[in-house]
């Protein structure tokens, strides 16, 4: 049977590399989100919470090591119990410490999946349980905390008492809250893009739906394993704890790193009069004609700042008739006032299909 004092060694471990991944991909993400390649401007909501899930993991990594050293080292030899008492009372500061940054972090990332949903489907019906799920996790996470840190006895068992019940909410909580907002998110896409096949071979949208999907399947089947094993009041659960944290930054940062590689690959027209002029077929006598524009499309919040830079091919349909005449002729005058293909979906008239993540 697995020991705590060996449970702490290995999780910490697995934390400590998992971190230095994560960092990688926060370097690269914040590289992603600060470059100018595109002249966009910063979404500096995307900026913070990364850093902030970035210094949390961090936090949380040197409180580990702090908790190893003192059960193997300053504090724990001395108790009657050696090692295996320290580690078994959950009432330690530092145990409290990493619960408090775990459950800000999972906060973070489901508040943050949450948004990106909200934005896609530009409307705040399908965010509702999300929404409800945030709050009772928020709920939940209070009252597991302040259980621990209020209890004025040693505890020696987590899975037992009303810190159980508040745990096993959490992750409950975090795993329907993040599942039901990652479902809906890469639906929406998906139906974009299924909307984009019916006009074109290949839907640009794809690799944005497989990061969504697989991202949250990484988050979701870890959150689920460490539920399972609280359960079944398993040690490994501590294992699987410590390294959520690390988890929940290259879930994080992936989904970012993924869908900027998917708009680098997607080529771009630069010529907006060329592009036009090739592109732009308008037929008469009740007629329907296709109108392909290739342009660079960005995506904003109702705050100005960008979700995402993704070139995608928005297809539309224009019924040519003699009621449509004068909206053709609008089109072509936005068209003209494009600037370097430049496409600002966050104004009430939005390209159909165009989507941002």
């Amino acid at each position: 049977m697995l020991l705590l004092s060996e449970a702490a060694i290995i999780s910490t471990t697995m934390e400590a590399l998992l971190y230095g991944f994560s960092l990688l991909m926060f370097i690269l993400t914040l590289w992603i989100l600060l470059q100018n390649r595109y002249r966009r401007r910063p979404n500096y909501l995307l900026i913070s919470a990364a850093c902030a899930l970035e210094v949390l993991a961090l936090a949380e990594l040197i409180n580990n090591i702090v908790r190893v050293w003192q059960g193997l080292v300053a504090v724990g030899p001395s108790l009657s119990g050696g090692s295996e008492s320290y580690f078994q009372n959950v009432t330690q500061h530092t145990f409290v410490i990493k619960g408090v940054l775990y459950n800000l972090q999972t906060l973070i990332l489901d508040g943050i999946v949450i948004y990106r949903t909200y934005v896609v489907w530009s409307s705040v019906y399908p965010i509702v349980l999300p929404v409800l799920g945030w709050f009772g996790l928020l709920a939940s996470s209070i009252g597991a905390n302040t259980t621990l840190a209020t209890t004025r006895v040693n505890t020696d068992n987590v899975f037992a008492g009303a810190v159980d019940k508040w745990i096993t909410a959490v992750y409950a909580l975090t795993l329907s809250t993040n599942l039901s907002a990652s479902v809906l998110l890469a639906f929406k896409i998906w139906k974009v893009n299924r909307d984009v096949l019916k006009f074109k071979e290949n839907g640009q949208l794809t690799p944005v739906v497989r990061a969504v999907v697989e991202s949250g399947a990484i988050y979701s089947a870890t959150i689920t394993v460490a539920l399972i094993l609280f359960i079944i009041n398993s040690v490994g659960v501590y294992v699987v704890l410590d390294m959520i944290s690390p988890i929940i930054c290259i879930v994080f940062n992936m989904i970012i790193i993924r869908i900027a590689f998917a708009a680098d690959a997607i080529p771009s027209i630069s010529n907006s009069s060329r592009q036009h002029n090739q592109t732009a077929n308008y037929s008469g006598n009740n007629q329907g004609s296709r109108h392909g524009d290739r342009r660079r499309v960005r995506a904003y919040d109702s705050g100005g700042h960008e979700l995402a830079s993704l070139a995608v091919e928005i297809t539309r349909y224009i019924e040519t008739d003699a009621e449509a005449s004068s909206v053709v002729e609008g089109d072509r005058k936005a068209s003209s006032r494009l600037e370097d293909d430049d496409v600002d979906i966050s104004s009430t008239s939005k390209p159909s299909p165009g989507i941002a993540v």
